[in-house]
C-alpha cells in the first residue's frame, strides 16, 4: 500500500513536469507561429486582396498552430493548477478560458478560409 502510494506520488511528479515542460515549448511555438502570421501591407484593393490570397495556405497553417497550440496549453494549465487552487476557482478559470479561446478559434478559423472562400468564383 505505501509502495502505491509512493509510486502514485512520483507518477504525479513525472506528470507535472512534463506539463511544465510542455507549457513552455507550446507558448514558445504559438508566439512563433504567430511572429509568421502574414500581414497585408498595402492599401491598394486590387493589390490587398492578392497578398491575402497568396498568404492563404500559410495562415491557414498558422491559425491550426495556434489552436492546437491553445488547447494543449489549456490541458498543461489544468494539469499544473489541479492540486493548487480550490476546484471552484479552477472550473471557472476553465470556462473563461474555454468561452475567450472559442471565440479566438472561430476568429481564427473564418480568418484562415475567408480569403478562399472570397477568392472561388
Amino acid at each position: 500500500m505505501a509502495h502505491d502510494a509512493a509510486g502514485d506520488a512520483k507518477k504525479s511528479r513525472r506528470l507535472v513536469s512534463i506539463a511544465a515542460g510542455l507549457l513552455i515549448l507550446t507558448t514558445l511555438v504559438e508566439l512563433l507561429a504567430m511572429w509568421h502570421h502574414p500581414h497585408v501591407r498595402t492599401y491598394d484593393q486590387l493589390q490587398s486582396t492578392l497578398e491575402i490570397v497568396a498568404a492563404t495556405h500559410l495562415a491557414e497553417w498558422i491559425h491550426g498552430l495556434a489552436i492546437g497550440c491553445s488547447l494543449l496549453i489549456a490541458y498543461c494549465l489544468g494539469e499544473l493548477l489541479r492540486n493548487r487552487i480550490p476546484a471552484v476557482l479552477l472550473r471557472a478559470a476553465a470556462l473563461v478560458y474555454a468561452a475567450g479561446i472559442s471565440a479566438w478559434i472561430a476568429a481564427a478559423t473564418f480568418d484562415g478560409h475567408a480569403p478562399t472562400v472570397a477568392s472561388r468564383p
